[in-house]
């Protein structure tokens, strides 16, 4: 959350965080499962710590879908629908 970027992204940038880390990329894809299981204790934590730091107006939510990446293999002004 304080650094959002991809898998790969986070195995790289590694040591910009504070603590010494000592793991494999596929430690991070091996992991998922883990976190998958724990999520929703994971959201319901954060949303509660949040709300407790900060506060929290619940009346605007905001989606941010900008670090999504996608290619097209095609011309789109050239394919016709």
């Amino acid at each position: 959350m304080k650094s959002p970027g991809s898998k790969k992204n986070s195995y790289e940038n590694k040591d910009i965080f504070f603590d010494t880390f000592n793991f494999e990329q596929h430690d991070i894809y091996r992991s998922l499962d883990s976190f998958n299981n724990l999520a929703r204790d994971l959201i319901k934590h954060n949303n509660e710590k949040i709300e407790k730091i900060y506060g929290r107006n619940k009346e605007l939510a905001y989606y941010d879908v900008t670090n999504f990446y996608y290619e097209i293999t095609y011309d789109l002004y050239t394919v016709t629908f």
